[in-house]
């Protein structure tokens, strides 16, 4: 059976490669495996039991393990293609296959035999509307179960393809005859599993990564940065204006948004958050923050053109203790004063971000986007589609600063490493940013650096966004990446954007 099984895997595969990217592709064939191994191996043929009672308990003994087993061999599959697992499935299942397995697949065959011998019957028809009146209240019951538990009782966890093969070899041993294999080989994947997650953590505890989370919603564009116990949500929209708005549909779309983004920010063991800042001017993202608001504390919110949408951005964080604040030019987490120097030693480690664009106090929508430099001496990775690449080493002259002093406004706020996502796709932000950057005399009255001062560092732009030839030539940054799903990433290292940006 499990050559028949292989063969037929093989043959779909033939004649259709895409299948391999289908989820009921992998979940159906492994379910069955299990299924067929189950019937082969583990289920004991014993004496039939006398009385009612005693079968009954031997039937739900054997669903109670053959569920058990379903689920375990599911879970890695399902943590690989969708990075959650809900923990309430096992006992919906119990409920649900006995439910179909004793009433709902009898009463059906009943029906259908009923109306293949006379189909002027009433019988059958009775019956079919007996079973679809069943069907809809256990719909009904499903729905209400996900919305009073849509947030909990869910496992999260990002499954790689390597880890993820490791699983399937610690449980083909006990999948085999034990004549086969020994099950003790269980313990060599395990082992190298804990390796590798091990490794992997000690390797980059103290390091700062920004994720791209790609949202289902091509509209909208986001990114997680991560240092420690810090994290910052950075969002961007990119919807189309249109004349009349279908609210309905649209608040649709804002809940689907904040579940995804939830459950992404789950998948990286994200408990709280920082902070989230809105890098583009719109009113569409104010709901989703008040919802992740409910469900994972924030403590602080930038929203790009908040002196506009004030009275909507105040509506829809109601009732919460979230205050947003103007994401503009100038402004720095963590917050610098005269009252509060900060100690080189102390800041040189962590992370800090700083707002480079967005100037509301021009009456003009367009240069209200804010751009994000992201500073750390610490190490940078990026991770986009399941693959890390890092981008900076820690720097080397953390123990320098610390030995001999440093001067706060170059060595604090402009760390070795640095990092910048511009999300705009506004062309006039470009060009006033441009400007301002080459009038020194403003640079010096705000302690800016000149925009040369950041070229070694790493551009990173969401492929919705529009970004000017002159933007790549003025600042010319080390590299420019374009990240997200809508487009295939892309890296441009200075000498390639020419040409590049040349393009039509």
């Amino acid at each position: 059976m499990e050559l028949v099984l292989l063969v037929l895997a093989v043959a779909m595969a033939w004649a259709d490669v895409f299948v391999l990217w289908q989820a009921g592709f992998w979940l159906s064939f492994v379910a069955v495996a299990v299924l067929v191994a189950y019937s082969q191996r583990w289920q004991r043929v014993d004496m039939q039991p006398a009385g009612l009672a005693d079968k009954a308990k031997q039937q739900l003994i054997a669903l109670f393990k053959i569920q058990l087993w379903m689920s375990v061999a599911l879970l890695p599959i399902s943590l690989w293609l969708f990075g959650k697992v809900s923990l309430w499935g096992f006992v919906i299942n119990l409920f649900a296959i006995g439910l179909f397995d004793s009433i709902i697949v009898p009463i059906n065959l009943l029906a259908s035999v009923l109306f293949v011998m006379n189909p002027t019957n009433a019988l059958s028809a009775a019956l079919w509307s007996l079973l679809f009146w069943i069907l809809d209240q256990l719909h009904t019951l499903l729905q209400l179960l996900q919305q009073t538990f849509q947030q909990s009782g869910w496992l999260y966890s990002e499954m790689s393809l390597p880890v993820m093969g490791l699983l399937l070899l610690m449980a083909l041993p006990w999948m085999l005859p034990k004549s086969m294999l020994s099950r003790a080989l269980s313990a060599v994947p395990l082992l190298a599993i804990t390796t590798m997650v091990y490794a992997s953590e000690d390797l980059t505890k103290d390091s700062v990564h920004i994720t791209v989370l790609n949202p289902k919603n091509f509209n909208y564009a986001a990114n997680l940065i991560q240092h420690k116990q810090q994290a910052w949500l950075l969002l961007s929209s990119y919807e189309k204006q249109y004349k009349t708005v279908n609210e309905d549909l649209a608040l649709r779309q804002q809940t689907q948004l904040s579940q995804d983004l939830y459950d992404k920010l789950k998948q990286q063991n994200v408990d709280q958050l920082t902070g989230v800042i809105v890098q583009t001017v719109t009113t569409s993202l104010e709901p989703v923050v008040a919802s992740l608001n409910q469900s994972l504390p924030i403590s602080y919110y930038w929203q790009a053109g908040l002196s506009a949408h004030k009275l909507s951005i105040k509506k829809a964080l109601a009732g919460s203790s979230l205050q947003a604040q103007s994401c503009q030019a100038t402004k720095y987490w963590p917050e610098y004063s005269e009252a509060r120097p900060l100690s080189a030693e102390a800041e040189l480690d962590q992370l800090s971000l700083r707002v480079l664009t967005g100037w509301e106090q021009v009456k003009d929508s367009r240069v209200w986007d804010c751009a994000i430099q992201i500073a750390s001496s610490q190490a940078i990775y990026l991770s986009e589609q399941g693959e890390t690449e890092k981008l900076f080493d820690a720097s080397e002259r953390r123990g320098k600063a610390r030995i001999e002093g440093i001067d706060r406004d170059v060595q604090v706020l402009n760390p070795q490493n640095k990092a910048v996502i511009y999300s705009s796709t506004k062309p006039q932000l470009a060009q006033l940013w441009q400007l301002m950057c080459d009038s020194q005399q403003l640079l010096k009255s705000n302690n800016f650096q000149s925009p040369n001062t950041d070229k070694w560092g790493y551009w990173l732009t969401p492929s919705q966004s529009v970004v000017q030839k002159s933007m790549v030539d003025n600042f010319s940054p080390k590299q420019w990446r374009i990240i997200g799903e809508s487009q295939a990433s892309a890296t441009l290292p200075l000498k390639e954007s020419y040409l590049y940006w040349q393009q039509p």
